[in-house]
């Protein structure tokens, strides 16, 4: 997926899907391309208590 970055190399994040946090990370650059390093997963138990 093709996703629109507003942060730095460096800068942290929170990774959502439809609303939901699901991770939190870091931006990173590797070879001239942007990505997202993941630092820390949010647990399936608070996902689906978030879901409620």
């Amino acid at each position: 997926s093709v996703v629109e970055l507003d942060r730095v190399a460096g800068e942290s994040l929170d990774v959502l899907v439809n609303g939901t946090l699901i991770a939190h990370g870091e931006v990173v650059v590797v070879n001239d391309k942007f990505g997202i390093r993941l630092t820390d997963v949010v647990s399936q138990v608070e996902r689906i208590k978030k879901l409620k």
